[in-house]
């Protein structure tokens, strides 16, 4: 075998933090849905659980960071298979470059998000409501809202993507059609919760 050719199965600590920080990032999501779930019920619901689930400005900025480098080495990995295969060495992954658009389109939707609910002023109780009159408000803009529905779809599609790629390499026994349907349904899961708070 070449010494530039992966073993199946074995990865390398890019690709293996790459990974890592893919979940973590999937575990931040599924607590941002849950802890903005309550605004289906009533804006009083969505602050109190606002309040008791606050995690801090540094917490979210770690949250950038981690996503920021998931998104290198995301880049970094597609550009080392096209050398790849411009020298031979593997057949083109197209699913590679579909997760370098989806999670382009993803970067580009938080960084809109983020502006978007940027605090206006210093924090205090009642400005907890701030971000939620926001959102209320400019979710009702054409163009907010078709921002909103195509990030929360090239995020659930990116997902979903991912997650079947993973399964089908790290276990073997499964058949490819198999992790790829449990990815896809995974990453349906998100697609309808998170389209459920677009609105």
């Amino acid at each position: 075998m070449s010494a530039n050719r992966a073993t199946p199965g074995v990865r390398t600590w890019p690709g293996a933090l790459h990974t890592a920080l893919g979940l973590a990032l999937l575990g931040y999501a599924v607590f941002h849905a849950y802890q903005n779930y309550p605004a289906l019920i009533h804006e009083d619901a969505w602050v109190d659980r606002a309040l008791r689930t606050a995690v801090g400005f540094g917490f979210g900025i770690a949250v950038l960071v981690a996503m920021l480098a998931h998104g290198a080495l995301g880049l970094a990995s597609w550009i080392r298979h096209r050398h790849r295969v411009a020298r031979g060495e593997a057949t083109r992954d197209w699913g590679l470059t579909f997760q370098l658009v989806t999670g382009t389109l993803v970067l580009g939707f938080v960084t809109f998000h983020v502006l978007q609910l940027w605090p206006s002023g210093a924090g205090t109780h009642s400005s907890v409501r701030e971000p939620y009159a926001r959102l209320w408000s400019e979710l009702g803009h054409p163009v907010s809202l078709v921002v909103y529905v195509a990030g929360v779809s090239a995020f659930a599609f990116h997902l979903g993507h991912g997650l079947a790629r993973l399964i089908t390499r790290a276990v073997r026994v499964l058949p490819s059609f198999a992790g790829r349907a449990l990815g896809s349904v995974l990453g349906l899961v998100l697609l309808i919760v998170f389209a459920q708070l677009v609105p």
